[in-house]
């Protein structure tokens, strides 16, 4: 009895795995029909052109602008009216030539008596010096006449300076790109009246 279970059993264990193997055999077809398989005996078009010997254009394009290289406001060191302009938007100058020139009556008015001054106190130390030889006037009143001299000498180069402040030349080569009024104007110091760039080297700005 125990035999005949024992066969029944082995019996059934094979047709299920039978089965199992025939279910796996027919997935196995069905997933091989699906999968692509491309022919390889089949013609392939191949699209194709003439090969031509040609330059290539490696220029590359940036925006941005120029700017000068270098470039200058200028200013009048001393204030007052501008009288005279001698250049115009766009002029090229060159260096130290003029480019306008600040009213100076005053100045000049300023320098005759600082003139006036000096001569004075140089005729009275030359007397003193003189005089000091012999003994006819103190030390003391030679000192204050060689310290009037000086004082006055240095009144008269101020005033010279600032007369040389009154025309104003160029300081470099450059295009004006300002301008201020035709017009007679009062400009304060170090208030600009041109603007003065160099185009030799120009910075190119991205």
């Amino acid at each position: 009895m125990k035999k005949r279970t024992l066969i029944i059993s082995v019996s059934v264990v094979v047709i299920i795995a039978a089965i199992a193997s025939a279910k796996l055999i027919s997935n196995a077809k069905e997933m091989d029909k699906n999968i692509y398989k491309p022919d390889t005996t089949s013609a392939v078009f191949v699209s194709m052109e003439l090969l031509t010997s040609q330059k290539i254009n490696t220029a590359l394009t940036y925006e941005g602008s120029f700017e000068a290289n270098k470039e200058i406001q200028i200013m009048p060191e001393r204030g007052g009216k501008v009288t005279k302009s001698y250049v115009e938007l766009g002029d090229y100058i060159t260096k130290g030539s003029p480019i306008a020139h600040i009213d100076n009556d005053e100045l000049l008015l300023q320098l005759e008596d600082a003139q006036t001054q000096y001569n004075d106190a140089l005729r009275d130390y030359n007397r003193y010096k003189e005089l000091a030889g012999s003994e006819a006037v103190s030390q003391n009143v030679f000192d204050k006449a060689e310290l009037a001299l000086k004082g006055t000498k240095n009144g008269l180069d101020i005033i010279k300076k600032q007369l040389s402040y009154m025309n104003i030349n160029a300081p470099m080569n450059g295009y004006i790109t300002y301008k201020t009024s035709n017009k007679v104007q009062l400009f304060l110091r170090q208030c600009p009246l041109h603007q003065l760039p160099t185009y030799r080297l120009l910075n190119y700005q991205l």
